[in-house]
C-alpha cells in the first residue's frame, strides 16, 4: 500500500508533464503550418497562350523542341495545381501543412517560366537568322 501512495504524485506528475508536451507539439503544428499558395494561374495561362498561337509550327523550326518542352512542362504544371486544388478542397476542415506542395509548385512553376523564357529566345534568334538571310 505504502508503494501505491509513493507512485501516485510520479503518475500524477508525469502524465501531466506528457500532455503539456504533447499539446505543446499540436500547438506548434498548427502555427507553424502554410496555406496553400497556388499562384500559378498566371503562368498556366501564359503558357497555354503561347502553346495555342505556335500549334502549326514546323517540326523543323528551330523552337519546335523548346516549344515541345513548354508543353510538357506545362502539362505537369496543370497536374500538380489540380491537385493541390482539390487537396486543398478535401482538408478545408482539419488544417493541413502545404509546405511541401508550395514549394513543388513553385519549382514547377519556375520551370514553365524558364521554358517560356527560352522558347522566346530561341524565336527571337530565328528571326533575326531570317532576317538576316533575307538581305
Amino acid at each position: 500500500m505504502a508503494y501505491y501512495l509513493a507512485a501516485l504524485p510520479v503518475v500524477y506528475f508525469g502524465t501531466q508533464f506528457a500532455a503539456a508536451k504533447a499539446m505543446n507539439a499540436v500547438t506548434k503544428w498548427v502555427t507553424t503550418c502554410d496555406d496553400l499558395k497556388n499562384d500559378s494561374a498566371p503562368t498556366i495561362d501564359t503558357a497555354t497562350a503561347i502553346v495555342q498561337l505556335y500549334t502549326a509550327l514546323e517540326i523543323k523550326h528551330p523552337a519546335y523542341t523548346t516549344l515541345l518542352h513548354l508543353k510538357a512542362a506545362l502539362d505537369q504544371l496543370k497536374y500538380l495545381s489540380s491537385k493541390a486544388d482539390h487537396s486543398a478542397r478535401k482538408w478545408r476542415m482539419v488544417r493541413k501543412d502545404f509546405s511541401t506542395t508550395n514549394t513543388a509548385l513553385q519549382v514547377q512553376r519556375d520551370r514553365v517560366e524558364q521554358r517560356i523564357r527560352l522558347f522566346n529566345d530561341v524565336m527571337q534568334s530565328a528571326n533575326l537568322q531570317r532576317d538576316s538571310s533575307d538581305q
